[in-house]
């Protein structure tokens, strides 16, 4: 590239000192671009950056001075083991990085490593069906390990525990004893069957002490004729305690045996009469003449009773 100058003189005689041309060698081009950026996590964005060398402010390079794009760095599955046998004592397995570009990697290993004696097979199906048993593994050196197992409990039927008698209902006589048992032995659980058959039964008992016999009264005999028709008379009735009769030190009848009640309020009338008495018994005596001495008295109660 060049530029020029003019030489302003005032005559033909003077001039510019210095050349009215200068002439430069020009170049304008891109440095070598930088790196890619760190890609942000599996996915995200990275960018890279160059810069444009002109020999000059005027000049400018064409194009971008920074590329973005999606970058993405992330291992694929594990491959499966690699076999192990009598001649091969270790096995491996392998992934890759997919990446997007250069820049990124994965972190972490790309080949893994074991001894085959790790390698357990699938452990066995546990040894019942529910409460607790075990399951057993074996590795290729012939080791074997063995776990507890069995999440379930056993259902749990019901049994009868031992049959318990009560005391006979009576301390004497005759009475009724009750059997019984209950489920316990032992009880049903988790979805169990309950006991079969009767929980209880009775039997006849017998003791041989007498019981006791309380006695009761009879029924009353009919009321007796009225004793006097006048000056408060009375009627009376009677019953017996011998239905039953006490025995067996049982208790006596509560109550009287008599029951009575006045059956005449009239007042008895005075009247005067001559009675003439035969005597077939007894020989008149003069004590009869007095009518307070005994013989008098006797004899006054028994005509009234007469």
């Amino acid at each position: 590239m060049n530029r020029t100058r003019a030489c302003n003189a005032s005559n033909a005689m003077e001039w510019c000192l210095g050349n009215n041309l200068e002439l430069v060698e020009c170049f304008v081009f891109w440095t070598q671009w930088n790196d890619w950026s760190s890609c942000n996590g599996s996915y995200g964005f990275t960018n890279r950056t160059r810069g444009c060398n002109a020999s000059n402010h005027i000049d400018k390079c064409f194009g971008k001075t920074c590329e973005v794009m999606e970058c993405f760095v992330f291992w694929t599955q594990w491959s499966s083991w690699t076999s192990c046998n009598s001649s091969h004592e270790f096995m491996n397995r392998t992934r890759e990085c997919l990446v997007s570009n250069t820049s990124n990697w994965c972190d972490g290993e790309m080949l893994e490593i074991r001894e085959c004696f790790e390698m357990w097979s699938s452990w066995s199906e546990c040894s019942v069906s529910c409460g607790r048993g075990n399951k057993t593994s074996y590795s290729l050196k012939g080791k074997e390990r063995v776990e507890s197992c069995g999440t379930y409990n056993c259902p749990v039927d019901g049994m009868w525990g031992n049959w318990k008698n009560l005391d006979c209902s009576k301390t004497c006589g005759s009475g009724i004893k009750t059997f019984s048992r209950t489920c316990n032995s032992p009880y049903p659980a988790y979805g169990g069957q309950n006991c079969m058959g009767t929980s209880n039964y009775t039997e006849d008992c017998h003791s041989d002490v007498i019981c006791p016999v309380n006695g009761y009264w009879s029924a009353w005999s009919p009321w007796s004729l009225c004793s006097q028709q006048c000056d408060g008379g009375a009627i009376i009735r009677f019953r017996s305690c011998t239905n039953p009769k006490p025995s067996y030190r049982g208790l006596p009848c509560y109550g009287s045996s008599s029951d009575t009640f006045n059956c005449s309020s009239k007042i008895c009338t005075l009247v005067n009469m001559n009675l003439v008495i035969f005597f077939t018994d007894e020989n008149y005596t003069e004590q009869y003449s007095d009518l307070t001495s005994d013989p008098s008295i006797d004899l006054k109660k028994r005509i009234q009773k007469a």
